[in-house]
């Protein structure tokens, strides 16, 4: 494993597959070397303007999670600040059965429409991981999620949120009597 593998590893690995190049710059990584090693290298994918997807042969499957890097890709093209919100941390956490649609994510300010990604901008910080990406926290996800799926997708949420102590059960009947039309 070369020197600039062993400084993208964690990054690769925190970021399920997916390598930003502000993160690898933080790692130590300059953009122009990480460009040259992505350039020559078959296991490397270009993926967008500052992301790259590494697929090293020496991985155990069993050590990546394969199915966050869209979510991932979508957080990591958001830049530094951005972080995985609502939907999108319900359906990462595995709360109900969301599923489909674009990655939502939260961002400091406007970004470019992008197809597959919901931009939303708030000056609010991610304040915990879900499966290793940046996001807002399991509760609040619940509460921004209101009124932005399905009706009997988010009933499935409130359940699963309810059922994991993430809700009581007072918010469980007020979210549900106000998003739930079939309450």
């Amino acid at each position: 494993m070369s020197v600039i593998e062993e400084r993208l590893r964690p990054v690769w690995a925190q970021w399920c597959g997916v390598i930003p190049v502000w993160a690898a710059r933080k790692a130590g990584v300059r953009a122009d070397n990480l460009r040259r090693w992505a350039k020559g290298n078959e296991d490397v994918d270009h993926v967008e303007r500052g992301v790259y997807a590494w697929y090293p042969d020496d991985v155990d499957d069993t050590d990546m999670d394969w199915n966050m890097m869209v979510p991932a890709t979508a957080v990591a093209l958001g830049g530094e600040d951005a972080y995985l919100w609502g939907p999108s941390v319900l359906e990462a956490a595995r709360l109900g059965t969301i599923g489909g649609g674009a990655v939502c994510v939260a961002v400091p300010k406007r970004r470019r429409k992008r197809n597959g990604i919901s931009w939303v901008v708030t000056d609010r910080k991610a304040d915990s991981t879900v499966r290793g990406i940046p996001s807002q926290s399991l509760r609040d996800a619940v509460y921004s999620s209101a009124g932005e799926i399905d009706e009997d997708k988010y009933s499935e949420a409130l359940a699963d949120a309810l059922s994991q102590g993430i809700i009581t059960e007072t918010e469980y009947g007020d979210l549900k009597q106000r998003y739930c039309a079939y309450a």
